[in-house]
């Protein structure tokens, strides 16, 4: 499939006055102003979970972009990527007929099958109608790709992986541990019930080391299933809690 040029009149502006953000979190077709030539498709079976059901996939050579009006602010170009084999993936700017202007970033991908964060700034002397291209060098995985004028990450990459902390032992009876692989400050936790119920919360901001030990006790809580809420101030993720 060839790339598909847009018409200027398709070019979503970055504005620095709405701080504004093109994302794509591939749970359904390409949206505007994306087009690509790999596929979406889901779901993530055999990565470790992610944000979604659905991720894009790029075989070598193959690629993603959006057409861009760019203003004159730093644009923040953000994804998560993931992959089976040892690839990179290029990030590039070029312009309307598809001419390489820069290379924003060339990332190495692993084989470890965990989803990485990839984070590239482009300067703000860079505006006007650009393409922002993601071609893989190998077969690799994106999703939630984000390009910003706001220096904090958009809503789709606002996550704590699962990958990132290890919650045990899970069934549980009177108590259970967190540990986080990195040090993480402002940690606050809730635990809710089926219906909602905020049956736990520890809002101090909280602070661990890496692979620290945060113990929590429910043991007033009745046996059944509750959901465990972990958030930093702009990061979460949900766990299912069984208690025995």
């Amino acid at each position: 499939m060839k790339a598909i040029l847009l018409s200027l009149s398709a070019f979503f502006v970055l504005n620095t006055a709405n701080a504004q953000s093109v994302t794509q979190d591939f749970e359904g077709p390409l949206s505007s102003p994306w087009t690509g030539n790999g596929a979406i498709i889901g779901p993530q079976t055999f990565f470790s979970p992610h944000g979604g059901n659905a991720m894009y996939e790029l075989q070598s050579q193959e690629y993603i972009y959006a057409s861009l009006s760019l203003s004159n602010a730093t644009k923040y170009i953000r994804t998560w990527v993931n992959g089976t084999n040892i690839n990179n993936i290029n990030i590039d700017l070029e312009n309307t007929n598809s001419t390489l202007v820069r290379n924003i970033g060339n990332f190495a991908i692993n084989n470890s099958r965990t989803w990485q964060y990839v984070e590239y700034q482009l300067g703000a002397a860079y505006t006007g109608n650009y393409y922002i291209r993601f071609k893989a060098q190998g077969g690799i995985y994106l999703d939630d790709i984000s390009i910003s004028t706001t220096a904090t990450p958009t809503a789709i990459t606002e996550e704590i992986l699962e990958i990132d902390f290890k919650l045990y032992p899970n069934p549980t009876d009177n108590s259970f541990n967190l540990v986080f692989r990195a040090a993480i400050d402002n940690l606050n936790i809730i635990i809710t019930d089926v219906a909602g119920k905020t049956v736990y919360t520890e809002n101090n901001n909280i602070s661990l080391a890496a692979n620290q030990t945060k113990a929590i006790d429910i043991s007033n809580l009745t046996a059944g299933v509750y959901f465990c809420k972990l958030s930093n101030g702009k990061n979460s993720f949900i766990q299912k809690i069984v208690k025995n």
